[in-house]
């Protein structure tokens, strides 16, 4: 994950797909190839990690998770989603699975205030065939 994190930026669900695994990616199996994974002494928490890296210059810089939080609980990593990251994540992911932005806007309509539905059935209809999905 990391590997592909520093190759693609992020790891969305297209980042699954076969070829981008890494023994078909040259890239991300070389970048695999270099890294070393491992805990931290003394460090505990969901999360909490050091990424290292040493430069062929001899020069090291050290990144660490969590703003450098050696014992991370909940308060440090479980921030609440606005309104605003949820409406952009389901688009995301709509628009990954192909979703037309009639169908997104009327589903986000839809859910977003439901006290307008008369019946639960109409949003969950909207959603029932959601995009074009790829065959598992």
């Amino acid at each position: 994950m990391l590997a592909r994190n520093l190759v693609s930026g992020d790891s969305y669900l297209d980042k699954f797909s076969i070829n981008q695994y890494p023994v078909n990616d040259a890239q991300v199996r070389t970048l695999m190839n270099k890294l070393t994974l491992g805990p931290v002494k003394d460090w505990s928490g969901n999360g909490t990690a050091r990424l290292t890296i040493k430069k062929k210059s001899g020069e090291v810089k050290y990144f660490d998770t969590h703003g450098g939080v050696r014992n991370a609980t909940p308060d440090n990593y479980l921030h609440r989603m606005t309104d605003e990251d949820v409406t952009a994540k389901f688009k995301r992911a709509a628009t990954y699975r192909k979703v037309s932005e009639t169908q997104q806007a009327e589903a986000l309509a839809q859910w977003w205030d439901l006290s307008k539905v008369r019946d639960i059935a109409i949003p969950m209809r909207t959603l029932a065939s959601f995009g074009q999905p790829e065959k598992l």
